[in-house]
């Protein structure tokens, strides 16, 4: 058993399965988002700042504190869309709080250049999902995509279902 914390989300390791728990419960996010928006408004971005999570700053607010939940509900959104994608499952979300997904082996820093997506990733430098080993597995014989909860990975993802991708390489070939 493991635990693993990002921004938005804490994720238990147990077994085969990674149990992702949005962060709306955690004091510490929460003072870590009032921290950021003190920042924020000392450097009056506020406005612009919530405005990357909705148009409306005030809804921006409120989605900043639920981002946790949002990316859970997106992921299960994706996964659900975009099956024949090299996608790590979602089993089952329970209303965005707890994600159940499938665990797989993490990769090695020098095989993130066979992870699949790259061309997203050399299109959008700033998709930090795409650019990190740590955002990818091994679920089988393919390098898959664990996080993918951002909206605009996901509407690029969607867009993938259009079109045919490599689904990874073997792990025999990366050695």
């Amino acid at each position: 058993m493991h635990f693993a914390s990002g921004h938005t989300r804490t994720v238990l390791l147990i077994g085969g399965v990674a149990i992702k728990f949005a962060s709306l419960f955690q004091p510490r996010y929460w003072l870590h988002g009032l921290k950021r928006l003190r920042l924020f408004a000392q450097r009056r971005e506020v406005g612009g700042r919530l405005r990357h999570y909705h148009p409306n700053p005030l809804a921006g607010g409120i989605l900043y504190y639920f981002w946790g939940m949002r990316s859970n509900l997106l992921e299960r959104d994706i996964w659900r869309d975009c099956q024949h994608l090299p996608l790590a499952p979602t089993y089952v979300s329970f209303w965005g709080l707890v994600n159940i997904q499938r665990r797989g082996t993490p990769i090695q820093t020098h095989e993130l250049a066979l992870c699949p997506f790259r061309d997203l990733a050399q299109e959008h430098p700033n998709w930090s999902d795409l650019h990190k080993p740590e955002h990818f597995c091994w679920i089988g014989d393919r390098i898959c995509l664990i996080d993918c909860g951002g909206p605009e990975l996901g509407e690029a993802l969607r867009a993938y279902r259009k079109i045919p991708v490599a689904t990874g390489r073997l792990r025999t070939q990366t050695t």
